[in-house]
């Protein structure tokens, strides 16, 4: 197909199989970028395997790399690469970031294996419930997370989010709910958050520090209706806590207990094996996580997320940092930090990598942990160091 216009682009489909080439030369600009997407949205993605060949193109536009962006986005990891790639095309992509995305080859370079990062070939496109249940039919029985002595397999994690779902369902909570999490890291803080993605809800990432005031104010910002409640501080009066949030004028009408001495495992086996709550797999561009900030201004400001901004972003990460199942993850940060969830958590579920939680700050805990475990990432920021 040639594409007229002040830059001329042609573009070349091959086909073997599930194996397509799309050929493109010339220039792509902002005038016939979208050319170049119906060409790509037209593929059937079911089992597709994509080479873009760049041999001959010249120039690449923004509007060109967004296309791109899309196509990566319809595929699992490995299942899409751009080759030939000249230095002036290849410094556009280094320049913008594509590079960590998409793996790039370059002028007449092709790899003997796809996949050249040596990552598992795992799909970026799924919900953490999705990734949930691609690993529970892969390897259900491997343990993925560890909390002191004690640690849950992948079937672990699905079991016992399903039946946290049912029990959660039953109290009103369904698709576009807003459920917040407060409470220190625990498997029951990633338990409460699989489950309310299951049901379609979104979970409210809260600190797991902030007073009942503090709470109020986050439920109105945040529209929280619904809470689950865990490991809070010493200094706080649980009982004191809950029933102001409930009685005050905030959002919140429902409090769920998800402490970490509740063994959901045990739970889950009391209650049998009926169908559990579910909707669908959520699709990973679906609302699923509400984040806050404070940013210059000290009030708490709501960021919604879908599973795709967050498990991208992490994937950018995990490629800089080479990760792969063969590491081990010691985090300390809280979960609902954008650090403790993106490269603890997210890292972990995306990745098949043991996890190991210890109490939220750096001290003697999380050195022995490291040493013990043989841990290769801790993630960090100053302040935590520091306090």
């Amino acid at each position: 197909m040639e594409v007229q216009g002040r830059f001329k682009m042609i573009i070349t489909k091959n086909e073997n199989g599930n194996h397509i080439v799309i050929s493109v030369e010339g220039h792509i600009t902002a005038d016939n970028a979208s050319e170049l997407n119906d060409v790509l949205a037209a593929l059937d993605y079911n089992d597709l395997d994509l080479t873009i060949d760049f041999s001959k193109l010249s120039y690449i536009s923004s509007a060109g790399l967004r296309v791109l962006l899309i196509a990566r986005r319809n595929l699992p990891e490995g299942r899409m690469r751009i080759i030939n790639v000249s230095d002036l095309v290849k410094s556009i992509f280094d320049m913008t970031g594509f590079s960590m995305m998409i793996p790039i080859y370059g002028e007449f370079e092709m790899p003997e294996n796809v996949d050249s990062s040596g990552m598992s070939s795992v799909p970026v496109n799924m919900s953490y419930v999705g990734l949930l249940q691609y690993y529970v039919g892969r390897c259900p029985d491997k343990p993925l997370v560890y909390f002191g002595n004690d640690s849950y397999s992948w079937e672990d994690l699905e079991r016992c989010s399903a039946y946290l779902a049912g029990e959660l369902s039953n109290a009103g909570i369904g698709f576009g709910t807003h459920v917040g999490i407060i409470s220190k890291n625990s498997p029951n803080w990633i338990i409460a958050f699989l489950a309310i993605e299951r049901l379609g809800a979104i979970a409210a990432l809260v600190g797991f520090g902030l007073t009942a005031e503090e709470m109020i104010i986050h439920s109105k910002v945040g529209d929280i209706t619904h809470l689950c409640v865990g490991d809070i501080p010493v200094s706080s009066d649980r009982e004191e806590f809950i029933q102001a949030v409930q009685d005050s004028e905030g959002m919140i009408r429902f409090v769920y207990d998800i402490r970490s001495d509740i063994d959901f495992r045990e739970a889950a086996k009391k209650a049998g094996s009926g169908k559990p709550a579910q909707r669908d797999i959520p699709d990973a561009d679906a609302p699923a996580l509400i984040q806050f900030t404070s940013g210059t201004s000290g009030k708490p400001k709501a960021i919604l997320y879908s599973s795709y901004d967050r498990i991208s972003s992490c994937e950018v990460v995990a490629r800089l940092i080479k990760a792969n199942e063969n590491d081990r993850i010691c985090l300390f940060l809280p979960m609902n930090h954008s650090f403790g969830f993106e490269r603890g958590l997210t890292m972990s579920l995306l990745h098949n990598i043991p996890l190991y939680l210890t109490k939220s700050r750096f001290d003697l805990e999380v050195i022995n942990t490291v040493e013990k475990n043989e841990c290769t990432i801790l993630d960090s920021v100053p302040a935590k160091i520091i306090s």
